[in-house]
């Protein structure tokens, strides 16, 4: 498990965890390449990419629930636009 997560989603992970926001901060004349810097934070939507497998594995794995797992989906989806 560890060397799939290592060769797949490690990467996206760490790079998702650094906190661009302050990246600003060490430096006193901010020009466009730090602001661009702040685009790497997009890369913490790539975990919402996982999310999509684990309900795509849940329809396969129980197909006659699919009435279950789409409520499921809708409120967690309706979850994540409110937490933004």
């Amino acid at each position: 498990i560890r060397y799939l997560y290592i060769r797949g989603e490690f990467l996206s992970d760490l790079i998702g965890q650094i906190p661009w926001q302050y990246m600003d901060c060490f430096w006193t004349n901010v020009n466009d390449s730090v602001k661009m810097l702040r685009l790497l934070r997009l890369l913490k939507l790539l975990r919402l990419h996982r999310i999509r497998r684990l309900l795509q594995a849940l329809y396969r794995k129980f197909p006659k629930s699919e009435l279950l797992i789409t409520a499921f989906e809708l409120i967690l989806t309706l979850c994540i636009f409110a937490h933004w």
